[in-house]
């Protein structure tokens, strides 16, 4: 593949990744909502699953939480 070429596949990949992370991020805060578990263990749980900071994570959790 030319380097051109290889330089789009990579952003494909790159954005195909990032938006199959937020959707999992989503179907979990959305999941763990469903099932009553508590914000802050929540929030515990998607720094650990994901490798995200605290304030990264209470942001994702309150976006999503608002969905409902």
């Amino acid at each position: 593949m030319s380097g051109m070429g290889q330089s789009i596949y990579n952003k494909g990949m790159e954005r195909g990744i990032e938006q199959g992370v937020m959707q999992s991020i989503r179907a979990f805060v959305l999941d763990n909502i469903d099932e009553h578990i508590p914000k802050e263990r929540s929030i515990a749980k998607l720094q650990k699953l994901f490798g995200i900071t605290r304030e990264k994570a209470e942001e994702y959790y309150v976006t999503y939480a608002d969905e409902i």
